[in-house]
């Protein structure tokens, strides 16, 4: 099934991608005809079937027409403004499908969106790359870094973070606030099933274009990011340590908290094996006192936020809000 697409930008939306069939649109013709006499370099095809298909541009936006239907996609901020660095309003992205609904003489408010991008640039304190490290595992998700952006990946969706200057291309203009500032760009794409995880049978640009389907959008974004997993930083030290036992406990604490609470107590369990002998009780006793003591050194206060993760949480918390 053929339905058109778009991809909407940063803020709220960056890319999208809208698709519907002809079964809905009263003048076929005079549709490919609009998008021949708009389009910077539309091109003219036949499928395997000998049916026509155009493809072409207009602006950023792509788009494929076939015998089934019509597909756009793109950036509706670089539709809007030639750049995706400023953030689209509401009323923005309202004006961008109205003014798809004057290229194409129909209207759109049933196409169907098989694809978003929801997106925010953030100015941090120090350059992109160096708080990747600090962003760890997200279930669900497969983890990698490729061409300087860490991915978090599956097949239905990804979560992205790069640095949005150096991913600018030269002839992007750049707004003001951005010259000489580190930006971090968070991309929350839903490449796959955009109305299941919308929790909707379908999802159309009437449906989107309601302020609780944006509020909708920016929460998901936001709880994407929240589950992925924060390193901390490490901040073990002997320092204030006034005895030999102190010294332990602190060598301790920080073994434990290196190998894990779980993994820890599976040792003591394969340590102290209760096996029915006479020495039974007291193999008992020493396996429930060694797993309270590592309970209690797993309390101790060893560590503390990274700054660069706490400046992040902070910063992308503040977004939306």
């Amino acid at each position: 099934m053929h339905l058109q697409t778009i991809f909407v930008s940063p803020g709220v939306l960056d890319s999208i991608l809208i698709s519907h069939q002809w079964e809905s649109i009263s003048d076929k013709v005079n549709v490919w005809r609009r998008l021949r006499a708009v389009s910077i370099n539309a091109t003219r095809h036949r499928d395997h079937l000998g049916n026509p298909k155009l493809e072409g541009n207009i602006k950023n936006l792509g788009f494929k027409v076939d015998s089934r239907g019509i597909i756009i996609f793109g950036s509706i901020p670089k539709f809007l403004f030639n750049q995706n660095f400023t953030v689209p309003t509401p009323e923005d992205i309202r004006r961008f499908f109205h003014k798809i609904e004057e290229i194409l003489d129909c209207d759109v408010s049933d196409f169907n969106i098989y694809r978003l991008d929801i997106s925010a640039n953030i100015i941090v304190n120090s350059p992109p790359q160096q708080y990747f490290e600090y962003l760890g595992d997200c279930r669900y998700y497969k983890r990698f870094i490729q061409d300087g952006s860490l991915y978090y990946q599956n097949t239905q969706r990804q979560f992205v973070l790069y640095d949005k200057i150096r991913a600018r291309r030269r002839h992007e203009k750049l707004p003001e606030k951005f010259r000489d500032a580190h930006v971090l760009r968070l991309e929350y794409r839903i490449i796959k099933r955009v109305a299941k995880r919308l929790k909707k049978k379908s999802f159309t640009v009437k449906d989107l274009l309601t302020e609780d389907t944006f509020q909708k959008l920016r929460d998901l974004w936001l709880a994407e990011y929240c589950r992925i997993d924060k390193s901390a930083e490490k901040r073990f030290s002997l320092k204030g340590a006034r005895t030999p036992k102190e010294t332990i406990d602190r060598l301790a604490a920080y073994a434990i908290n290196e190998l894990g609470l779980s993994w820890v107590r599976k040792q003591i369990d394969e340590t102290f094996i209760v096996d029915g002998s006479k020495h039974s009780r007291t193999i008992q006793r020493n396996r429930d006192r060694s797993k309270k003591r590592v309970r209690e050194l797993s309390k101790m206060d060893l560590i503390s936020p990274n700054s660069l993760v706490s400046e992040l949480n902070y910063k992308v918390n503040q977004v939306f809000f």
